[in-house]
């Protein structure tokens, strides 16, 4: 796993922002940043508090959710939290941080597999923008074969998240 998306972290934290064609301003009425979605992705954004993307084949998926932290480590804390319970059994490795776009961010990879067989990959950004009080979680879940073919597009949503 570490072999699949050390290279994801390095170009999320280190190269430029590669264009996609959807831009949601979150929340809506007061934007504090965007994020944007190639424009082949499907994007669910019914609420202020999440948003939910994948693209055509439905081989990925995105999900952004408002967390209820008061701080980073209770942000990771709550994250992995939430992500044990959804799934069991989740390997979870180190927490690095970084910066995309002048946010700071907490990343963390996990892997699962499901009962099926199928190994499971997520990988999670925390953040919280300058002007918010609320920290973010942004989290992919997807398999080694839809990170080959979805790779690009998931770097490219990880470096389109901007402060406004």
């Amino acid at each position: 796993m570490k072999k699949t998306f050390l290279p994801l972290i390095v170009a999320v934290i280190g190269s430029t922002f590669a264009s996609a064609d959807q831009v949601y301003n979150y929340p809506a009425d007061e934007p504090i940043f965007s994020i944007a979605f190639p424009d082949k992705w499907q994007v669910d954004a019914e609420d202020e508090q999440s948003l939910s993307a994948a693209p055509e084949d439905e081989l990925a998926a995105a999900e952004l959710i408002a967390l209820d932290a008061k701080d980073a480590a209770d942000a990771i804390k709550e994250a992995q939290q939430g992500l044990r319970e959804e799934f069991k059994n989740l390997k979870i490795d180190p927490t690095q941080n970084g910066e995309v776009n002048g946010l700071k961010i907490s990343l963390f990879n996990a892997t699962n597999v499901d009962e099926e067989g199928t190994k499971i990959i997520i990988n999670c950004a925390l953040f919280v923008p300058p002007k918010g009080e609320t920290y973010f979680m942004l989290f992919f879940v997807s398999t080694p074969e839809s990170v080959q073919k979805h790779g690009k597009d998931i770097n490219s949503i990880l470096q389109s998240v901007k402060a406004k």
